[in-house]
């Protein structure tokens, strides 16, 4: 993959993240399975999987968390603050 390519995918995961956050189903900010984020985005979970740790990993603070799950589940993720802040252009680095 391109990094044109990995930046675009990067911020649709965002965008969905952010879209999935002020849904009106979903009132307590709850994560999105990696999966389900894979789905949405319509990319092999590698490749969605990539994109996260480079949000992770090259950003700080970081624009996504994953929300870790006891019972072995599957990883999930959901947007932060400062994720927002980036999306909607404020405090972008």
């Amino acid at each position: 993959m391109t990094e044109e390519s990995s930046l675009v995918l990067e911020n649709e995961i965002l965008l969905l993240l952010l879209r999935y956050r002020r849904h009106l189903l979903n009132p307590n900010n709850e994560p999105l399975a990696i999966g389900d984020i894979a789905h949405a985005v319509s990319c092999p979970l590698a490749a969605v999987t990539a994109a996260i740790e480079a949000l992770t990993a090259d950003y700080h603070p970081t624009p996504i968390e994953e929300v870790k799950k006891v019972d072995g589940s599957p990883r999930q993720f959901r947007i932060t603050k400062h994720g927002i802040r980036m999306i909607e252009g404020v405090g972008a680095p």
